[in-house]
């Protein structure tokens, strides 16, 4: 449960981190951080990235969210995603990493299909 409520806190200081400009300090006290110290050692454990790095790649991916009573909603365009992925990999012609990108995409193809059967359901 204790790790449940960790991601909710990370998750909402995700989406605050790439929607405001508040300072990052503000952002760990305002998701039920004790401290920066403590913020920063969860999110680098989460997202092996520092809060501020993580707003930096944000920006440059020019990745775009809109809050709708607190749920993110991120593109699921199957090439945004791959894009993402593939930045997230470091690059070396080694077919290990094609295999696990090509893992991942699947993965993702099968919540985006999930998502929209959900989708479907909500629209009536």
């Amino acid at each position: 449960f204790l790790e449940y409520l960790l991601r909710l806190r990370l998750r909402e200081a995700t989406v605050r981190l790439v929607n405001s400009e508040d300072g990052v300090a503000h952002i760990a006290s305002s998701c039920g951080f004790a401290d920066i110290k403590a913020f920063n050692v969860a999110f680098k454990k989460h997202f092996h990235t520092t809060p501020s790095e993580y707003r930096k790649q944000a920006k440059e991916l020019g990745r775009k969210t809109k809050l709708h009573d607190w749920k993110e909603i991120i593109s699921t365009q199957e090439e945004d995603i791959i894009e993402v992925l593939q930045s997230c990999l470091p690059y070396e012609h080694d077919t290990r990493h094609k295999l696990e990108l090509e893992e991942a995409n699947q993965k993702l193809q099968d919540v985006r299909a999930q998502l929209e059967v959900v989708v479907r359901k909500l629209q009536g």
